[in-house]
């Protein structure tokens, strides 16, 4: 969430690009994880967004389709929100559809006096509800129950100006005189239009081409003819047939799709920022917030008392719960800034720990978090990282004879009795490296503790790198050729990798996941981390630009995220866009840049 802002720069206007997706307002109605609202809708998907749909009176004006869902409960007020968060979406209203027929249409258009009665009821309702413009949906013109032939050149009335009719009854005129006169942006006209030879020659005298989300069911003559379709590259949503939302319940024993929300990413400008209410409730099973902090006292506090506190950054994420009851959302404490200086003295002292434990349990009470996530880079590492790191740790998250019964496993389990609420999860990100991971974790003890073990796949072999060039010249002789491999974030596998490379075994994720199997994870808790951002280097000869070539540090940060030798993915496709070519890594599945 923090380095894909889920948004799309497009403006909207008619002369660039457009993504336009339809709403349809009878989804609300469907049951279980069908069930659509408007405020599942991700404001930054479309460019434009159409409310479908809008019926017609008997006497030729604009209706609501549904008036308790568009009117009552705010069905209209919800959407034309989302342009609260992307000032740049229209959203339109169309009117007609499939159960509209011709039946209203053919005597609307057929008559000069039905369309302006019409059209004066569209411009007056667009404007009540705020509207950005109006879709003329007819299915069909000279089609349909009341269609006639003469449907065709009568449709055509509706929406431009011959000599034989009024510049004040038609549509497009109006729309624009009416923006001269109120002093607003004009309203928009747009027409949905069939696939079909015989409805576009009998009906239809500017065409965005759609794409379907949906399928239709038939039952074979033939069992054996069964065909299907694949299209390579390609993603659509359409809001009433894709929920958009992931059936996992978060039940420990199914398949977990586990995201991080990092609270600083709110203070990236632009398209870089991303706050709470732009995630999709439904796209992950585990949301864990990142990070909280520890005090000078070893008591669970907020990283940024005024986004997460003041600002209800703690309430918008836990609020996403009313959308998804399955969702399960924990606080993430630690960190990369956090280091080992707090931790370290914390999982050595029986008290310290006590004490840590009470404050967890009452923090996340407090703000109804569902659980914690352990997330200490590294034990035995870092500033104030001690040897014994890797045995305090344990103690941290089991009990054992010798130790204090409020050790946070037990912990939970005892709050959750008391207060006959379900028990707070403890889940843990370990990292990758067979150095830390030797020093720094007893797998077979935490796994026996934590209800999950997020493999974190964030930087692999790339911090030791980057940190060996940038903060510790001290090791740079040494690091030298591990450097230079510009090792990649996400590396499968080495099988049948030339003997050149053998050195670096250890940092791929088919040994990592292997060797935390072997150290005794279960397959049932172990989640393997996928980052979404990319790391850059500077390269000693920019020629030199293959894999294996030499780097002498990090790239340039990236426009949004302002961080050497790392880029987001928004940064990272707008490089791919302006770069010379992506060279792949066929052993491994990596691509790189070239810039």
């Amino acid at each position: 969430s923090h380095t894909d802002s889920g948004r799309s720069s497009r403006s909207g206007a008619w002369g660039e690009k457009r993504v336009v997706c339809y709403y349809a307002n009878w989804s609300v109605y469907r049951q279980g994880i069908a069930k659509f609202s408007p405020e599942y809708i991700n404001p930054y998907l479309c460019t434009h967004l159409i409310y479908a749909f809008g019926g017609i009176t008997e006497d030729y004006q604009l209706k609501p389709f549904d008036n308790y869902q568009d009117i009552e409960k705010d069905g209209y007020k919800k959407v034309i929100d989302l342009k609260k968060h992307n000032k740049g979406l229209k959203v339109l209203l169309a009117v007609g559809g499939w159960n509209e027929g011709s039946v209203r249409w053919s005597p609307l258009v057929a008559d000069a006096d039905h369309r302006k009665t019409f059209i004066r009821s569209v411009i007056r309702f667009l404007r009540t509800y705020d509207f950005d413009g109006l879709d003329l949906d007819w299915q069909y013109p000279a089609f349909r129950d009341g269609g006639r032939p003469e449907d065709k050149d009568n449709y055509a009335k509706l929406v431009q100006v011959q000599n034989t009719f009024s510049l004040y009854v038609e549509l497009q005129v109006s729309f624009e005189r009416e923006a001269k006169k109120s002093k607003r942006e004009r309203l928009l006209l747009t027409m949905a239009v069939p696939a079909g030879q015989e409805y576009i020659n009998n009906g239809y005298d500017m065409l965005v081409r759609g794409l379907l989300s949906l399928s239709y069911l038939f039952f074979l003559s033939r069992e054996s003819l069964i065909y299907c379709f694949c299209l390579p590259n390609l993603h659509v949503s359409s809001s009433h047939t894709d929920s958009g939302r992931s059936s996992r319940s978060g039940a420990w024993g199914e398949k977990r799709v586990v995201c991080y929300y990092a609270n600083w990413s709110v203070y990236r400008q632009g398209i870089a920022k991303f706050s709470p209410e732009y995630i999709n409730p439904y796209l992950c099973t585990h949301l864990i917030y990142a990070f909280g902090g520890i005090t000078e006292d070893y008591q669970l506090k907020p990283f940024d008392n005024y986004q997460d506190i003041e600002k209800d950054g703690y309430k918008k994420v836990i609020d996403l719960k009313k959308h998804n009851k399955g969702l399960k959302v924990l606080l993430a404490v630690g960190g990369s800034k956090e280091g080992s200086v707090r931790w370290s003295p914390l999982v050595a002292d029986a008290d310290h720990r006590k004490t840590f434990i009470r404050s967890v349990i009452r923090f996340l009470r407090t703000y109804d978090f569902d659980g914690l996530d352990l997330d200490w880079e590294y034990p035995a590492f870092r500033d104030g990282g001690r040897p014994e790191d890797k045995d305090n740790y344990a103690k941290l998250v089991q009990v054992q004879n010798t130790f204090s019964l409020y050790e946070l496993q037990v912990s939970f389990e005892r709050e959750a009795k008391k207060s006959k609420r379900e028990r707070l999860l403890l889940t843990m990100a370990v990292p990758a490296g067979q150095e830390y991971i030797n020093n720094g974790y007893d797998v077979a003890t935490l796994n026996k503790s934590d209800d999950m073990l997020s493999r974190t796949c964030p930087n692999l072999m790339i911090s030791p790198c980057i940190n060996c060039i940038t903060r510790s010249d001290d090791y740079v002789v040494d690091l030298t050729k591990l450097c230079s491999l510009q090792a990649h974030d996400i590396l499968l596998c080495i099988e049948n990798e030339p003997m050149e490379s053998s050195h670096v075994w250890w940092i791929f994720q088919d040994y990592t996941v292997k060797y935390y199997l072997e150290k005794g994870a279960d397959r049932d808790k172990l989640v393997v981390g996928i980052p979404t951002y990319g790391r850059s280097y500077t390269l000693v000869n920019p020629t030199a630009n293959t894999f294996g070539s030499p780097a002498q540090g990090p790239g340039e940060p990236g426009k949004y995220t302002k961080e050497k030798g790392y880029l987001a993915f928004y940064e990272v496709c707008v490089s791919r866009l302006r770069g010379k070519g992506v060279e792949r890594r066929p052993l491994n599945l990596s691509p790189g840049d070239v810039p």
